[in-house]
Formats: structure tokens, C-alpha cells, sequence
């Protein structure tokens, strides 16, 4: 008996097929058929970690994934820099169009993330969780003014966080003070910061961040005394005015922390507070006594409490209180266009925010011997009441409280510049008795208003586009008479090349069949410099004229960045830096390889130690030899500089804190870690030169000057004037050192050209205004770039004879 189909049942069989295969083209996000959806998040924890923060992290997002298996979660975290990772970071990632489809997003850049289009609407979304659970335990009625604007709901916060006072009670021990009374008035911290700071030991009462962020600690002081930073007036328009009665009483403040006199056991000092990039690290050895950190509303603080104790921020002058209030937030990137990937970037956010995410929490804290840093009242809420008694007395109330007095950290019209606005008043009076408060705060408050805001009077901003013009043009005429002498030199050498190929007897066609093949080999590296030299030039050429968004339609502004550029005070101030920069790198960094070489190369015996001990600062990574100077550095009286300088009963310096001594501070480890590289290459060059010629110079009386003067220096010049123009081109460019290890401060004194255009670029997202500011620069260093193509043009080389 044979089985089989029947007919009708294969007819079946093959609808079936047709239907699940045209289900397969038409709808592939069905759930039977659909493939598992990756989904970029930023900053993904790793699975390996081993600290309790991250594997708390880790396992919402594990639990996350269990419940959704069709989504894999996928980890990005993109280029950033020292000290600014939040900031620069997604910008940086935007930038390159490699964005995760979930941001990260905090107050103070989050106008930018809107203005530039960065976010999607979350509306809809909200909307429906609203309906399904009270979002008043969720977000705090102060959050709901940032992340609501322009009618949209942009980002959901899933931590708030919540500036207080921390201080060593160890510390507080030693110098005879209560741990369990901090203070609680300014004059009551300055008073407690006197009584840690022991200079001796390297040990300062009061810690306080420096570099761009320097006003980050400073708003405490300011709200704290009833000022304002940023206020919106009925149309909506933003306005810096952290220049009113209660900024000048902040500073007059910050002034005294830093250089209020004082004396214990016979000897003077000044200030009882710590302002520099190794704060943390000191506050960790126990160095700074006490210092504003963060409270987070879930977690309070992971820190030992037999140790450390907080506090709120001190109640100011008038008996007010304000702590910075910030929130970790994500939202989807507007770049999305799938709904798919956009539902479970929600459905992400979302578990991120709700209870079970904060259960999670909660129970590997526990589990881990951490209730302590649990805030109590998650304790109660999901049944770990036995574990009370482990958290600090007074840290719920310290929470509490300052929940009660925080206030949003800024977040108006392009506020991720706001802090960079506030320092410079705060870096005077840091380094200086300067007692025109009201007149720095001022000038801070204008510049902020038109670099920051772009407030500028019509009539200003008319008049300033006439000059920009004018200056185009000859920045145009200027080229043009440039490159025509760089033609006109590389062609008269063709021609007389061509001259003599003629009274040889080459024939055009000859020549072509000699060179041709090394002509098409020359193709392919020309055609990739015209596309990744020339059209990227092409195209910043058109950005200097738009104010260019990367996601939003951008808009023409004619000559509106060259004008912003050319009366911004701030880039002059970053041209001088870098002329100043320049002549300190070749004054002490281009000749002392030469004479270097030149020593070497009459040492008679151990050349082969000498020269690998001058090289081998170059085996050692730039970040390397940034650390290790900034260790020199150290402005404290145990610093080694300054402890140098104590044999010599030199009072402590500053170093990179101070503008007199930054740049040069700057430029120093540079010099050291070029010198023995360069000298070795002079040194090669000096065994080029015939040892006859020595000799018969030797025959003729002549002395070492001679002999360097007559023979070495000539041989070299080719060399030397190459290197020359290279270098002054280099050291106009060059930023690096100066980024990682001063930002630009202090007042901006080591802020070059290089830096004002990162930071307009890539922090705030000015790209228009970078572009303007990268032509003018240009433009001054195409001179040196015809005299170096010049000297190239009428250079021969020549292989040596045997």
C-alpha cells in the first residue's frame, strides 16, 4: 500500500509555503519571522566587572534581555578626552555619524541635543507610560522643566544626583574637629578648611576642581548666596546674569577659600583650598579635607562612612541653600528610522526607569554587603528593613535635604559652554587679590552673551560684516599671489628641466615611455589625497559660510562665523598664545638637538650610551610623559619642583596654575622628550660630511667655531631650513600637550588657536565658527608653507657615491 499527499493536501502545502514566504518580504518584523534586533546603548557595564556599581548595572540590563529576547543588547562607547568623556563623547559620536540609537544625556547639554535635532520626541511613549504608572515617584517635579520643552518630552531621567559636602573624618579628628558636626555656614567651612590645611604635609581643608569645569563647584556657592546663572525672559530668550549681588558675594568667597592670609606656628600662608586636576586623587590619599560630591537618589554615595561623612552645602550669607541637581538620562537618537529599534530603545529606557530596574538594584547591593549606600527608603520598600541599621545616621536626612534645596544645573541656549563662561573670573581672583569682582563678573556675563547666546545688537553685527568682507576678499588676493609664486618656482625648474631634456634629444614621446609607468603608479596616491585632502577642504570651505548642524537642516550665514571670529577676543587672545607657544618651542626646542648632535659627535668614546639615553624619552608615550610632569608640577609644597625650590628658600610655585609660568611649563617636558630624537637625526646628517674636509681644515689652523662655521652649518642649511618651517608650522598646530595638560587655562593663558577650534568643533558644536577660524590660521601659515615648497623646489638630492 503506497502513503502519499493527496492532491488537495499539496495544494495546501505549497499555499502555505507562498503565504509564509510573501509574510517573510512584506512583514519581517513579525515576531515568528523576525531576525533578534540589536540595539546600541551607550556605555554598556561589562559582564566581568567586579565592582558592585557595574554588576548592579549588568544585571538590569540581563534582566532586561530576558524579557525581551529578540533584543541583543550591544555596548558603545566612542571617542572622548580627559575630564569632558559626557560632553565630548556622543558629540564625538554624532559627529562621526556612529551614534548609539540610545544617548546619553545630561542637563546642561541637552538644549544642543534638541536645537541640533539630535533626540527623538518621546511624546507618544510617555503619554502611554503615564497611564500606566504615577511618574511622580519617577521624575522630580524640578526635571520636568528640562526635559519638557518646545512641547516635547526629549529624554528620561533614570538616576538624580544631588551635590553635597563630603568630608575625611579621619581628618577631622586629627585637627581636633567633631566628625559628627560639619559645618554648616561658610564661615564655619573656612574656619574647619583652616584647621585641616597643613601645607607641610601637602594637606588642604577645602578641595575644588580647576580647568573648564572650575564653575561646576562655584554654582553651589553662588545659589547659595541668591544668585541666578542663567534666566528666560517672556519671549523665551535666554540670558547669563550670574553677575548680580549674590555671584559678587560667591566670589568674594571662592577668593578667600583660595587666598585669605593666615599663620600657625610662626610661619604665613595662604588660602586653605586645594584648586587643581589631581583633586581626586588626593581626596582619595587623604589629602583634602573635605569637598562636594554627588548624591544619587538610589544609591546615596559608595563611600566608607567610618571614614567619610556628608553634609549638605553650607547655608551662604542670607541663610539659603542651593545644591546642584542633575540627572543621568537617556533618549533615542533622532537618527532612527526604524520603529522597530526605536520601540526597543524605549522599552529600554523605559526598564531602565521603573521599579524592577531599582529591585535589581537594590538586591545586588544587598546581596554584596553594600546596604549601607542603599537610600533607606528602597530598603523598606522591598523587604530588606533588617538592613537599617547599617546605613549612616544622618545620610537620609543629608539626601532629604539637599533633594529639598536642589536646583537644576543650567540647561538654557548652548549651556554645555557654561562653565568655560564662569571661569575666567574665577581663575582671577584664584591667583590674585583682585577686588573688581563686579567688573569681572561683568565682562564674563557679555561674553557670554554673545559667544554663548549670540546676543548682538543689529547695528554691531552690520558693521562687523562689512570688516569680514573686506577681510575675505584679501585673504582671497593673498592666496591667489601665493600660489602663483609657488607655480611660478616649481615651474621654471620643469622648464629648465624640460630645456635640458630638449638639447639631450628626448623626444616627448620618449619621455612618456619612460616615465609613463611611474606616472599611473602615481595615480592612485593622488586620486586618494584629492579625496581625502581636497574635498574634505571643499567642503569646509562651504561650512564656514553655514551655521552647519549634523542631524538639522543647516542654515547660510554668509560671512557671519568669519565675523564672530574676527571679534571674538578670545581667539586674538589664542593667536598670541600661539606665536608665544611657537617661539618657546623653537627658542628652546629646534637648536638644541643641533648643538646636542654636535657634542655627540665629538665625544670620543661611549656615543652608542649617550645616544640611547637621549632617545629614550621618545620610546615613552606622550600620555606618559603628561603624567609624570604634572607629578613635578604638583603646586603643593610637597611637589617636587617645589620642594627643589625650597633649598633655595623659593616660596611654592604654581606651575600650570599660574598664566606666567604655564606656557612655559607647557613647553618644557615637550622640549625633553624631542631633544635626543631630533639630535639623532642631525647626527646621521653629520656623518654625510666628508671627514677630508675636517682634516684639511685641521691642516689649516682652523678651531671648532671654524670648522662648525665653514663646513657642518653649510652642509646642514638644507636640513635645518626644512625642519625650520616644519617645525614652526608643527608647533602653530599642535595642541595636544597643552589640552592634556592645562585645557587652555589658567585665564586662558596656554589657550591656542588649535584649542579654540576643538572646542568650537567638537564641544560646542560650531562648526561653521571652527571652519572660519581654521581659514584665518591657514591663512597666516600658507607663507611659511610657499617658503618651505619654494626651498623644495631648488633643492636637489642626490645619492651618496661609494
Amino acid at each position: 500500500m503506497r502513503w502519499g499527499f493527496p492532491p488537495e493536501g499539496k495544494r495546501w502545502v505549497t499555499r502555505l509555503s507562498l503565504a509564509l514566504a510573501w509574510a517573510l518580504l512584506l512583514f519581517p518584523s513579525f515576531p515568528l519571522l523576525a531576525k533578534p534586533l540589536t540595539l546600541r546603548v551607550w556605555e554598556l557595564p561589562l559582564k566581568e566587572s567586579r565592582d558592585v556599581g557595574s554588576r548592579a548595572r549588568w544585571a538590569i540590563v540581563e534582566r532586561f534581555m530576558e524579557l525581551h529576547p529578540d533584543i541583543r543588547v550591544e555596548g558603545f562607547q566612542g571617542l572622548t578626552a580627559p575630564g569632558l568623556q559626557q560632553e565630548v563623547g556622543p558629540l564625538l559620536a554624532m559627529a562621526g555619524g556612529v551614534a548609539p540609537d540610545v544617548l546619553y544625556v545630561n542637563f546642561r547639554i541637552s538644549d544642543s541635543y534638541i536645537q541640533q535635532r539630535f533626540l527623538y520626541p518621546l511624546d507618544d511613549y510617555v503619554a502611554q507610560w503615564a497611564k500606566e504608572e504615577d511618574l511622580s515617584e519617577r521624575i522630580y517635579p524640578p526635571v520636568w522643566q528640562v526635559i519638557r520643552r518646545e512641547g516635547h518630552v526629549w529624554a528620561v531621567p533614570y538616576s538624580t544626583l544631588v551635590m553635597a559636602l563630603a568630608y575625611r573624618k579621619d581628618l577631622f579628628r586629627e585637627a581636633g574637629l567633631n566628625p559628627d558636626r560639619p559645618p554648616r555656614t561658610w564661615e564655619e567651612l573656612f574656619q574647619y578648611a583652616k584647621r585641616l590645611t597643613r601645607p607641610e604635609k601637602g594637606q588642604y581643608g577645602m578641595g575644588l576642581v580647576s580647568g573648564q569645569q572650575a564653575s561646576w563647584f562655584f554654582i553651589n556657592f553662588l545659589w547659595s548666596a541668591g544668585g541666578e546663572v542663567m534666566r528666560q525672559d517672556k519671549r523665551g530668550q535666554w540670558h547669563a546674569v550670574f553677575n548680580d549681588r549674590g555671584a559678587v558675594e560667591a566670589l568674594k568667597f571662592y577668593q578667600r577659600l583660595m587666598r585669605a592670609p593666615w599663620q600657625r606656628g610662626g610661619k604665613r600662608y595662604r588660602g586653605v583650598a586645594y584648586r587643581g586636576n589631581e583633586i581626586w586623587t588626593k581626596w582619595n590619599m587623604g589629602q583634602i579635607g573635605m569637598t562636594f560630591m554627588y548624591l544619587s537618589d538610589d544609591l546615596m554615595a559608595n563611600l566608607n562612612p567610618n571614614i567619610v561623612g556628608i553634609a549638605p552645602v553650607p547655608l551662604g550669607p542670607g541663610g539659603q541653600r542651593g545644591s546642584e541637581l542633575n540627572c543621568t538620562m537617556m533618549g533615542i537618537n533622532a537618527t532612527v528610522r526604524d520603529k522597530r529599534t526605536r520601540d526597543a530603545a524605549w522599552e529600554y529606557i523605559k526598564f531602565w526607569s521603573s521599579e524592577e530596574a531599582q529591585r535589581i538594584k537594590t538586591k545586588v547591593y544587598v546581596e554584596s554587603g553594600y546596604a549601607k549606600f542603599v537610600v533607606p527608603k528602597y530598603l523598606r520598600k522591598f523587604g530588606y528593613e533588617r538592613y537599617l541599621r547599617e546605613v549612616p545616621p544622618g545620610w537620609e536626612a543629608t539626601l532629604e535635604e539637599a533633594l529639598r534645596h536642589g536646583r537644576p544645573e543650567p540647561y538654557g541656549r548652548n549651556c554645555e559652554m557654561i562653565y568655560l563662561e564662569m571661569t575666567p573670573p574665577l581663575d582671577a581672583v584664584a591667583i590674585s587679590d583682585r577686588r573688581d569682582y563686579q567688573a569681572l563678573l561683568d565682562q564674563a556675563v557679555a561674553h557670554a552673551n554673545e559667544r554663548m547666546i549670540g546676543i548682538v545688537p543689529p547695528r554691531v553685527k552690520a558693521a562687523r560684516g562689512r570688516v569680514a568682507l573686506g577681510v575675505v576678499v584679501l585673504l582671497a588676493v593673498v592666496f591667489a599671489l601665493l600660489f602663483r609664486q609657488v607655480f611660478r618656482a616649481f615651474a621654471a625648474d620643469v622648464a629648465s628641466q624640460d630645456a635640458a631634456a630638449a638639447r639631450r634629444g628626448l623626444a616627448l614621446s620618449r619621455h612618456w615611455r619612460k616615465f609613463g609607468v611611474a606616472y599611473l603608479i602615481l595615480l592612485p596616491a593622488l586620486a586618494s589625497v584629492a579625496v581625502w585632502q581636497y574635498y574634505p577642504l571643499a567642503r569646509g570651505s562651504l561650512m564656514s559660510f553655514q551655521d552647519y548642524r549634523l542631524v538639522a537642516p543647516s542654515q547660510w550665514v554668509g560671512l557671519g562665523n568669519f565675523s564672530q571670529v574676527l571679534f571674538e577676543p578670545r581667539f586674538w587672545k589664542a593667536m598670541l598664545n600661539s606665536f608665544t607657544y611657537m617661539a618657546l618651542v623653537l627658542g628652546l626646542g629646534f637648536f638644541s638637538p643641533i648643538l646636542l648632535a654636535l657634542a655627540l659627535h665629538e665625544v670620543p668614546r661611549g656615543k652608542i650610551l649617550f645616544r640611547t639615553l637621549y632617545y629614550l624619552p621618545a620610546a615613552t608615550t606622550g600620555l606618559v610623559i603628561m603624567f609624570l610632569w604634572k607629578q613635578f608640577y604638583d603646586p603643593t609644597e610637597t611637589g617636587l619642583l617645589n620642594r627643589m625650590l625650597s633649598v633655595f628658600h623659593v616660596p611654592p610655585q604654581l606651575w600650570l596654575g599660574d598664566p606666567s609660568l604655564a606656557m612655559v611649563s607647557v613647553v618644557i617636558p615637550i622640549v625633553w622628550a624631542s631633544v635626543g630624537p631630533g639630535c639623532i637625526i642631525y647626527l646621521a646628517a653629520l656623518k654625510s660630511i666628508p671627514e677630508e674636509f675636517y682634516e684639511a681644515a685641521d691642516l689649516d689652523g682652523a678651531g671648532m667655531l671654524a670648522k662648525v662655521g665653514r663646513i657642518t652649518l653649510p652642509y646642514l642649511k638644507p636640513l635645518i631650513i626644512i625642519n625650520f618651517v616644519g617645525a614652526f608650522v608643527g608647533a602653530f598646530r599642535s595642541f595636544d600637550f597643552i589640552f592634556a595638560m592645562t585645557g587652555g587655562g589658567p585665564l586662558f593663558a596656554t589657550h591656542v588657536v588649535g584649542l579654540e577650534i576643538w572646542y568650537s568643533a567638537f564641544l560646542y558644536l560650531q562648526f561653521g565658527y571652527a571652519v572660519a577660524a581654521a581659514w584665518i590660521l591657514g591663512s597666516l601659515l600658507v607663507g611659511f608653507t610657499v617658503l618651505q615648497l619654494r626651498i623644495l623646489s631648488r633643492i636637489q638630492f642626490r645619492t651618496a657615491e661609494a
